[in-house]
């Protein structure tokens, strides 16, 4: 993910709302919104299926995981599981970071599980938030490290600390704040169970007004961009919410709310290297 929008208490009905775009090169490869198996988990964090004394592979797979998958690392950007939980990741742009760094898109797996290293110095240059709507953290492996607790309210995460206040994620973090104020939420029960395309025309209406803002190419004016080590005319791309750029971009954008009683909805809508819109996925996991 490049830009994470995060409201924590905000709304009655879903104290924990999330709106997220995720920037990647248009070669590289990911599988959409999905439930995991027990394998794909284990690839995902690097592990080994463990067995029992008999043989059977034991559940190592969070309760009602859903998330995208890259498949060039096994990993994802952002995961839900029961009980109201959620972890996503953003890179931090750092030039210098060793090519041999684990992947970074094991710890929204590893967030979720309950599991997130004390230590995230071996995992590319990172930001990771995770946890549920009682108690959400983030962290870092650059710049100010964390952990540290989210307070309530709006918050934004980009390729930098959280709350840095970039632009793009300025503006991204005021407009969802506004949604919120009118903004409904999923109906109950009118969300599919799993993983389930729609298309590409039929966002639900919940999250297409929590996704309206990170849709902005708007890009900052030159004096206000970001010095994050990359040439000016990048830095220009990169300060759209929604990133288009030769080889790069808005890949696809994630809408979580997750209730009172920790039910999570989730709406994942995909896009191609020109920005046009291919598909939408949603799915639901119940509380525990």
């Amino acid at each position: 993910m490049c830009l994470i929008v995060v409201a924590r208490h905000v709304h009655p009905r879903f104290p924990l709302v999330v709106a997220a775009n995720r920037d990647e090169v248009f070669e590289r490869d990911a599988a959409g919104l999905d439930r995991w198996s027990e394998a794909q988990f284990a690839e995902g964090i690097g592990a080994t299926l463990p067995s029992s004394t008999n043989g059977v592979p034991q559940p190592m797979t969070p309760e009602g995981l859903v998330a995208g998958r890259d498949r060039t690392a096994g990993g994802t950007w952002l995961a839900v599981a029961a009980g109201g939980r959620f972890s996503a990741v953003t890179n931090v742009r750092d030039a210098s970071a060793p090519p041999t760094a684990l992947s970074r898109g094991r710890l929204p797996l590893l967030g979720v599980a309950g599991e997130m290293p004390a230590d995230l110095a071996p995992y590319g240059p990172a930001n990771v938030l995770w946890g549920d709507a009682d108690r959400l953290m983030w962290a870092s492996n650059r710049g100010e490290p964390g952990p540290r607790e989210v307070g309530e309210g709006v918050h934004s995460l980009s390729n930098a600390s959280l709350d840095t206040p970039w632009p793009k994620s300025v503006a991204a973090a005021e407009a969802v704040g506004e949604v919120l104020r009118e903004w409904t939420g999923p109906t109950a029960g009118g969300d599919a169970l799993g993983g389930d395309a729609r298309a590409p025309g039929d966002t639900p209406r919940w999250a297409a007004q929590l996704l309206q803002p990170l849709l902005s190419r708007e890009r900052a004016a030159l004096g206000a961009l970001p010095d994050t080590g990359v040439p000016i005319t990048s830095e220009w791309f990169l300060s759209a919410p929604f990133v288009r750029m030769p080889g790069y971009g808005t890949r696809c954008q994630t809408a979580v709310a997750v209730s009172n009683s920790g039910a999570v909805s989730i709406v994942e809508r995909r896009f191609d290297s020109t920005g046009f819109a291919t598909e939408i996925r949603e799915a639901r996991v119940e509380a525990r």
